[in-house]
């Protein structure tokens, strides 16, 4: 037994591959790297030359079906970054050179990633015969991903920065999860090359083009193929968008859905007008002409007492519905302040719906990102918004991203511009929506399932631009590596008042629709 170290190289600095659903991808995983190495298998130089062709040798097989029962122990990646994001550049290319109307299609440029190294493969426990003979293998592989994404795999030094983690699950927040070949996947794979390219050639009747042929792909092998969970080698604290939490009591009966968009208003003008003159921007959300706008500012959102009193950590004596004061990441000292001198002023509150509530704080203040209570064991946690959430933009025409915008849609880019800090925004207009919406795709982020809400739409809104339609609306999350199962988080466009908070849901391991339970994005 010894060690195995692949590393890839890509001389050019750019990977280009595409996942089986055409969207771009991130990386070229074990499963890819083992594709290749099939090729190499049955058409490099270890080879075997038959009449009817070329053939892997038996050895090669032998590695190969190793592979399968055998995911890397490790995976290093390099630093990277899409080329074009999201692949939204693009140019009309001809792809027929036989019809006489010359038919185009939308090409992108580039939805490639950029590198600043080399990817790399590493096995602890492998045979001696079979690391050769992979190691030989390797020699001819001249691209992973499309032919155009050139690539020299070579033994050199792999310093892994995921390991492979058997224990874990797709619901585990920390990691990635990644494809792997599975038991069957060599002969799957030597099988479909066989049958696309038979022994025996076309006549040449059968084999004249028709003025109507259209280009016809070759369709890629997906069977035989499972995921493996990796996880960082160094512990990371995701970014968390807001960071403290004041927690206010509410006393009194809980407030219905329809007016909690109501109280938390009041409970803002109620902080404006105990602040006087010169109120910051941290709570108005108003801001001088050129001073960029912060991703998020300080939210009020309420939780009725049920969810307070089973979700939120009983060391906090909760025994009614509680206002939220949260407090964004990066907060100014000096409009922290101006915030924590009004606060005591602010003792009650009244409105037509609401009528007169008296607000109790009682010094509780905790950290955003041990709010919630963990999901007990044999649980696995999601997500669902308290009050419903509202888009804060228009429909993507379906000609710009290729089929129609859904809530989905909608809810995965909500969650991008929560996050605007840790992705990518150098797009405009439309194009940034969609950069933006699959950036949050890429970090495992899912809306499994949305329905909209009937009713008053402007009782969920606080103000909305005019060329926004106001659609309430609620689904379920799954935030992936985007936060973890206990900071409080809130999306859409009411999501600084009262709209959109984001509380657990606990769904026993055993019970989760298998439909959720489809594979996270890289």
């Amino acid at each position: 037994m010894r060690f195995l170290n692949i590393q890839a190289r890509f001389p050019l600095g750019v990977y280009l591959g595409h996942q089986q659903n055409g969207r771009p991808d991130w990386f070229p995983d074990p499963a890819r790297l083992h594709a290749a190495l099939v090729n190499s298998a049955g058409r490099g130089s270890t080879a075997e030359v038959f009449p009817e062709g070329m053939k892997p040798t038996r050895e090669s097989v032998e590695a190969l079906r190793w592979l399968e029962h055998n995911p890397p122990d490790g995976i290093e990646f390099p630093q990277q970054r899409w080329v074009a994001p999201n692949g939204q550049r693009f140019i009309y290319r001809r792809v027929s050179s036989i019809n006489p109307k010359r038919p185009t299609e939308e090409r992108a440029v580039s939805d490639g990633v950029s590198l600043s190294g080399s990817y790399g493969y590493f096995w602890k426990h492998v045979p001696e015969q079979i690391a050769d003979t992979l190691e030989l293998l390797c020699e001819d592989v001249a691209y992973l991903g499309e032919a155009s994404s050139l690539a020299i795999l070579e033994c050199a030094e792999v310093n892994p920065t995921f390991h492979l983690d058997r224990e874990s699950s797709p619901f585990d927040r920390a990691g990635r999860t990644v494809r792997v070949p599975a038991p069957g996947r060599t002969d799957h794979l030597i099988e479909q090359f066989a049958g696309a390219n038979p022994v025996k050639p076309p006549t040449v009747s059968r084999d004249k083009f028709k003025i109507s042929e259209l280009p016809t792909p070759a369709q890629a092998a997906n069977d035989n193929l499972t995921v493996a969970r990796y996880k960082d080698s160094f512990k990371e604290y995701p970014y968390r968008p807001w960071s403290q939490i004041i927690v206010l009591e509410i006393l009194g009966g809980d407030i219905p859905e329809k007016h909690r968009v109501e109280l938390c208003v009041d409970m803002h003008r109620a902080l404006i007008k105990s602040i006087g003159a010169g109120a910051p921007g941290l709570v108005t959300g108003k801001y001088a002409p050129g001073v960029r706008r912060p991703a998020n500012r300080l939210a009020i959102q309420y939780l009725p007492s049920t969810v307070a009193t089973d979700m939120v950590d009983p060391q906090l004596g909760l025994n009614s519905g509680i206002l939220l004061l949260m407090i964004p990441a990066g907060a100014d000292e000096s409009e922290l302040d101006a915030l924590a001198t009004a606060l005591p002023g602010v003792t009650t509150l009244w409105s037509r719906n609401i009528g007169r509530r008296n607000i109790r704080f009682s010094g509780n203040v905790v950290s955003a990102a041990e709010f919630w209570k963990l999901e007990s064991d044999g649980y696995t946690r999601f997500w669902e918004p308290a009050s419903p959430i509202i888009p804060e933009t228009r429909q993507v025409s379906e000609t710009k991203f290729g089929r129609t915008w859904t809530f989905a849609d909608s809810g995965l880019l909500s969650l991008g511009f929560v996050w605007r800090d840790e992705l990518d925004h150098s797009a405009r207009g439309q194009d940034l929506y969609i950069s933006v919406r699959n950036q949050v795709e890429e970090r495992g982020a899912r809306v499994l399932g949305s329905r909209i809400v009937p009713g008053k739409s402007a009782s969920f809104a606080h103000k909305t631009h005019q060329s926004v339609v106001t659609q309430p609306w609620v689904g379920q999350f799954d935030l992936g590596d985007l936060s973890d199962s206990t900071s409080v988080i809130a999306i859409g466009q009411s999501r600084h008042l009262g709209g959109g908070l984001l509380i657990p849901l606990d769904i026993p391991t055993e019970e989760v629709p298998e439909s959720w339970k489809e594979d996270r994005r890289v």
